[in-house]
């Protein structure tokens, strides 16, 4: 194998080979794993060195990489690394004459400033006296390099040639300390060392290099060194397959080259392939070993086997004879290592095998456990010989229940002759008659055997029906249209009255029936009709209080007690009710009353009661006073009488001395103050009579009482304040309560209206103004003002 060797800087520091410049053990067998868990192992020095092993505490790196102890630049607590420090973390020698591919991973934690300090690692060939970097911060991402060094240039790592590796921390600058690109915990670098293979000595070393501020920091930390051969990784393969296929449809590797061996020698060349997704189709049925081996830069060639059996399959075909119905399909599987589930379409069953196949087109998919290789295939059914096809038309019975319907068989295909067998009923010819409604099915055989059946109904109209009222009732001498309806049947009915019909007129009870006919000429049941005659007879009344005044009422009173009454009273007014009424003309004259009595079936009978009240008009009382008030000073009223119809009045004035006159229109002058109740009493000539009241008031002087105190506490005393006047009836009143600055408390618009000592709530204490103004009698408007005290 070619070695590639970067450029070694020779590196003159004191006290290299007081640490471990010889090889006393190398290490020659692996991998090797270093997690510093038993002792520190590997051997710190160098210039102001602060390296430290056991259990990190500090700050940020506050624990191992893994298990309790790690190594630690900066001491293993606090947060600071020495002044100028060009220390480093030196390990064993190690022998790689037998190790083809070298890889190396550790995990490491960076806190320092960024840029200016900083962690490289290196290798030496010569037993520690002159060293070199391990990559570069230029080496591309990959399964083997991962999170090598970030930083091109770390100024105060002067171990290094360039100076290449880890350098900066997790918070932001500041002032002139770098922050930025810390690693925020412990993270897993790894590098391929292809380049050292066969070395049969080689030392690794981690160097730190620090200027002389911004040192503040948790510093670096090295655990759970791994030198060996890279491990295996899982190769994650998606595949399909169907039938003999197998489809490769993306592969998970690292490797830069591959090799597929499907374990098909029988295949020729494409038993392999060199393609990272390439498909196979398998020779034979079998059981198969697939295999994928990946080639890698630096590992061990990797084999991923995965087994595959591929399923035989033949089927069994019937193909079906006749009309069909009678194929069947039968799958026979081979190589197959457990159950398999069988889905024909459209079937849809899991079986190995379906029957009663029609011609056409069948697929069958065949699966098993897993490893199985689905399976399927296509199959077509040809149709069979032509068979024969049957159709039938049926003529429906003339009427229900009749045995006249038929139904007549079509057969096209098929061999000649045919025969015909009916069931239920129908006989062995092509058409079968005499049929009563239902269905039938024809069976038709052909010379070859074929068959094929088909069904059709019979059917048959509704059954004829007719309907017709049971029982009529008419009154004697009256006509009647008798009807029917008729259903069912087909539609064209005639009907056939008896004895007469459909209009009649008995003279007595009578009973009639009808028949219906169809357009089939089908005949219906007869329906019976009852025609009850009936006579009400000719009803009479006697009448209470024949004469009288206006309003003049009289009662009423029929000879009979059952049945409807309708009476007509003569004045327009129209009763319906019992046998007996009471009724009020308010109008004079001599009415006619008539009286129809109706039965229980309707029929009826009037008489008239000729002049059978008379109803005398009485007057009409009616007068106005004027006025209607007066003071004491001018006591005289004037009554205006605007009766009608009257012949003689009478007036009484309601005062002490019930005083009257009669004398058409009166006056009269009243001696005290008060209201009088005054009636006038009207009479006509035939002493029918009407009467009318007013009250009139006769009042003092204008006088008014308001308190000046009151208190509205609820205890029934008191409670209410407002203005007592003579005037009875005031044109206009308002009275109104002030508080202090103006403001309206209360105001009146009545005699009545008293107030109770609120205004949104209770009002305080205090006095308050008050102003009154009305018009009285006399029409003088009267103003008064005034304070009232307010007390609870």
């Amino acid at each position: 194998m070619r070695k590639m060797r970067p450029a070694i800087l020779i590196l003159l520091l004191a006290g290299v080979s007081a640490a471990w410049g010889q090889c006393p053990v190398t290490i020659a067998s692996f991998p090797y794993n270093q997690g510093f868990e038993a002792g520190p192992s590997w051997a710190a020095g160098g210039a102001s060195s602060d390296w430290a092993w056991g259990a990190p505490s500090k700050p940020a790196i506050n624990g191992a990489g893994g298990g309790n102890n790690a190594w630690v630049v900066g001491g293993l607590t606090g947060s600071f690394y020495n002044y100028g420090e060009q220390s480093w973390l030196e390990g064993p020698c190690f022998d790689f004459s037998a190790l083809p591919y070298p890889y190396v991973s550790f995990k490491i934690f960076w806190e320092c400033e960024r840029t200016y300090d900083g962690l490289g690692f290196q290798y030496s060939l010569d037993q520690g006296q002159t060293w070199a970097n391990v990559g570069s911060v230029n080496d591309p991402p990959s399964c083997f390099d991962q999170n090598w060094f970030n930083t091109a240039n770390i100024n105060n790592l002067n171990l290094a040639n360039p100076k290449q590796g880890w350098s900066g921390r997790i918070g932001a600058t500041q002032g002139s300390c770098a922050g930025g690109q810390g690693s925020a915990g412990w993270v897993t670098a790894s590098h391929c060392l292809s380049f050292l293979a066969g070395e049969p000595s080689v030392k690794f070393r981690f160097i730190f290099g620090a200027g002389t501020t911004c040192n503040s920091y948790d510093g670096i930390g090295i655990d759970d060194v791994y030198i060996g051969e890279k491990p295996d990784e899982p190769t994650a393969i998606e595949s399909e397959c169907f039938g003999n296929e197998l489809v490769i449809d993306d592969v998970q590797t690292c490797s830069t080259s591959w090799l597929w061996d499907f374990g098909d020698p029988a295949s020729g060349a494409d038993n392999t392939s060199n393609l990272l997704t390439p498909s196979h189709f398998f020779s034979n049925p079998g059981q198969y070993t697939v295999t994928f081996t990946a080639f890698f830069d630096c590992r061990s060639p990797q084999i991923t086997p995965f087994q595959l059996t591929i399923l035989g399959l033949e089927v069994n075909v019937t193909e079906p004879t006749c009309a069909g119905g009678d194929g069947a399909l039968e799958a026979i599987i081979t190589n197959a290592p457990g159950p398999l589930n069988y889905a024909w379409n459209p079937i849809g069953i899991n079986a190995s095998s379906i029957s009663g196949l029609n011609a056409g087109t069948y697929i069958l998919n065949v699966t098993g456990g897993p490893g199985v290789c689905p399976t399927g295939t296509m199959i077509t059914l040809d149709p069979p010989a032509a068979a024969p096809v049957l159709s039938l038309s049926a003529a429906p019975a003339s009427c229900a229940g009749a045995a006249d319907g038929s139904v007549s068989a079509n057969v096209v295909s098929g061999s000649a002759p045919f025969s015909f067998a009916w069931s239920p009923s129908g006989g062995s010819n092509a058409t079968a008659t005499g049929l009563v409604a239902g269905t039938y099915t024809c069976t038709v055989t052909d010379a070859n055997g074929c068959s094929a059946s088909a069904s059709a109904a019979v059917a048959e109209p509704s059954p004829l029906i007719i309907v017709a009222d049971d029982t009529v009732s008419i009154c004697t001498g009256d006509a009647i249209t008798l009807s029917a309806v008729a259903s069912g049947g087909m539609p064209g009915y005639t009907y056939a009255w008896s004895p007469d019909g459909p209009q009649v007129s008995p003279l007595t009870s009578a009973v009639y029936s009808v028949i219906v006919t169809d357009a089939n000429g089908c005949l219906s049941a007869p329906a019976l009709v009852q025609v009850e005659v009936g006579d009400a007879g000719t009803p009479t009344f006697t009448v209470i209080d024949t004469l009288g005044c206006t309003p003049h009422c009289a009662s009423f009173f029929a000879d009979a007690e059952e049945g409807s009454f309708t009476w007509d009273l003569g004045d327009g007014t129209v009763i319906t009710g019992g046998p007996s009424i009471r009724h009020c003309y308010s109008s004079g004259g001599v009415f006619d009353v008539r009286l129809t009595r109706a039965d229980a079936s309707g029929c009826s009978g009037t008489w008239i009661y000729a002049e059978a009240v008379h109803a005398i008009q009485s007057p009409t009382a009616a007068f106005s006073a004027v006025p209607p008030v007066t003071t004491i000073e001018d006591p005289l009223i004037q009554f205006v009488n605007r009766s009608m119809g009257a012949d003689s009045v009478l007036w009484s004035f309601g005062d002490p001395s019930d005083s009257t006159s009669s004398v058409y229109d009166a006056a009269f002058a009243y001696s005290d103050v008060g209201c009088f109740p005054v009636h006038l009493l009207v009479l006509n000539a035939e002493g029918c009579s009407s009467s009318a009241a007013v009250e009139v008031c006769v009042e003092d002087e204008f006088a008014v009482y308001i308190p000046n105190a009151f208190t509205p506490n609820g205890d029934g005393y008191n409670d209410l304040w407002g203005a007592i006047t003579t005037v009875g009836l005031p044109r206009e009143f308002e009275l109104v309560v002030f508080d202090r600055w103006g403001g309206e408390l209360h105001r009146g618009n009545e005699k009545q209206a008293f107030w109770d000592g609120t205004a949104n709530g209770e009002v305080p204490i205090g006095v308050y103004p008050w102003r009154l103004r009305l018009r009285d009698t006399a029409g003088k408007v009267q103003e008064r003002t005034g304070h009232v005290t307010l007390l609870r």
